[in-house]
Protein backbone atom coordinates (compact mmCIF):
# COMPACT_ATOMS: atom_id res chain seq x y z
CA UNK A 1 0.00 0.00 0.00
CA UNK A 2 1.63 3.51 -1.05
CA UNK A 3 1.19 5.86 1.75
CA UNK A 4 2.88 8.60 -0.57
CA UNK A 5 -0.07 10.56 -1.23
CA UNK A 6 -1.47 10.47 2.13
CA UNK A 7 1.46 12.30 3.52
CA UNK A 8 1.51 14.58 0.28
CA UNK A 9 -1.65 15.34 1.78
CA UNK A 10 -0.69 15.96 5.33
CA UNK A 11 2.57 17.62 4.58
CA UNK A 12 0.39 20.61 2.67
CA UNK A 13 -1.99 20.75 5.30
CA UNK A 14 0.64 21.62 8.22
CA UNK A 15 2.33 23.64 5.52
CA UNK A 16 -0.51 25.88 4.00
CA UNK A 17 -0.87 27.96 7.57
CA UNK A 18 2.22 29.04 7.73
CA UNK A 19 2.11 30.31 3.79
CA UNK A 20 -1.04 32.15 4.84
CA UNK A 21 0.46 34.18 7.48
CA UNK A 22 3.20 34.52 6.02
CA UNK A 23 1.31 36.82 3.07
CA UNK A 24 -0.75 38.44 5.47
CA UNK A 25 2.02 39.69 7.46
CA UNK A 26 3.60 40.34 4.15
CA UNK A 27 0.51 42.19 3.36
CA UNK A 28 -0.08 44.35 6.39
CA UNK A 29 3.67 45.12 5.87
CA UNK A 30 3.55 46.61 2.82
CA UNK A 31 0.25 48.48 4.35
CA UNK A 32 2.09 49.96 7.19
CA UNK A 33 -0.60 48.44 9.55
CA UNK A 34 0.39 46.31 12.56
CA UNK A 35 1.24 42.61 11.39
CA UNK A 36 0.50 39.17 12.65
CA UNK A 37 3.22 39.14 14.64
CA UNK A 38 3.14 42.91 16.04
CA UNK A 39 -0.07 41.59 17.39
CA UNK A 40 0.65 38.42 19.01
CA UNK A 41 3.61 40.09 20.48
CA UNK A 42 0.86 42.87 22.20
CA UNK A 43 -1.28 40.31 23.21
CA UNK A 44 1.08 38.17 24.67
CA UNK A 45 2.61 41.23 26.78
CA UNK A 46 -1.29 42.27 28.05
CA UNK A 47 -1.83 39.06 29.30
CA UNK A 48 1.95 36.84 29.87
CA UNK A 49 0.50 34.07 32.00
CA UNK A 50 -2.06 32.90 29.37
CA UNK A 51 0.61 33.24 26.69
CA UNK A 52 2.91 31.34 28.80
CA UNK A 53 0.36 28.65 29.58
CA UNK A 54 -0.29 28.82 25.80
CA UNK A 55 3.09 28.07 25.18
CA UNK A 56 3.61 25.04 27.93
CA UNK A 57 0.58 23.56 26.72
CA UNK A 58 1.84 23.35 22.31
CA UNK A 59 4.77 22.16 24.01
CA UNK A 60 3.96 19.53 25.24
CA UNK A 61 1.59 18.63 22.76
CA UNK A 62 4.46 18.17 20.55
CA UNK A 63 6.34 16.50 22.54
CA UNK A 64 3.95 13.93 23.32
CA UNK A 65 3.11 13.66 19.63
CA UNK A 66 7.64 13.29 18.77
CA UNK A 67 7.76 10.84 21.66
CA UNK A 68 5.31 8.49 20.51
Amino acid sequence: MDIRPALAIIVAIMVLPFTVIATADLYLEVRQVPTVAQFLRSWSNAYPLFAGFLVIFFGAVLGHLFWH
